[in-house]
């Protein structure tokens, strides 16, 4: 009933390296009842959030409990007195033939200037837990703030990205994932690859 997860990441965004180091829980209530809660630590400048938390609830549905809503609520801060405050809702459907749906919409407000934006998203993943998993998702909505390093800024904006992962087991606990997204906005466009290790305790 309880799941406790470590996430670590490091990169080079437009000529600034950074990261952050996540930890997340989620405690189970009852059968359709799940609550996770996240909180991030970031360092390397205004690409990544210094501080953000994140508090999920989740409510399963239907006769076999296929039907999940999310409820959730996050706040974070950045460089140069930069926040964001968002909430998300989404419905993810388990559907026959191991595929599972998902769809919903992020709202966020940031400030300076209490800017507005939402993004609406959709996703797709076929497989089973213990062999594969492949997952698309698309996702296609306005922007509040994105840092492009020494650049400057883009602020209130459109943006589309396309993103698919695999993720094989090759033993019990262990396997691998890869990634792919393509990302534009109306300044550049950017496309992405990485490959990691899964390991479950």
């Amino acid at each position: 009933g309880q799941v406790a997860r470590v996430e670590v990441l490091n990169e080079t965004k437009f000529g600034a390296r950074g990261g952050i180091v996540a930890g997340s829980f989620t405690r189970v209530f009852s059968p359709e009842v799940y609550a996770t809660g996240t909180l991030a630590l970031g360092h390397g400048g205004p690409n990544w959030a210094r501080q953000r938390i994140d508090l999920d609830l989740a409510t399963k549905w239907g006769a076999s409990r296929q039907i999940v809503t999310h409820l959730a609520i996050n706040g974070a801060r950045f460089d140069d007195q930069r926040s964001d405050g968002g909430l998300r809702a989404t419905v993810v459907a388990y559907l026959p033939g191991s595929t599972v749906v998902e769809g919903g919409v992020l709202f966020n407000v940031s400030q300076p200037g209490a800017v507005h934006s939402r993004m609406p998203f959709a996703s797709i993943t076929w497989g089973r837990p213990g062999e594969q998993f492949l997952s698309l998702r698309l996702s296609s909505g306005s922007e509040a703030y994105q840092a492009l390093g020494n650049a400057g800024q883009l602020v209130d904006f459109h943006s589309t990205s396309l993103g698919l992962t695999w993720r094989r087991w090759l033993g019990p606990r262990w396997g691998v994932i890869a990634t792919a997204e393509t990302y534009r906005n109306p300044t550049y466009r950017r496309h992405t690859a990485g490959a990691g290790l899964l390991v479950q305790f």
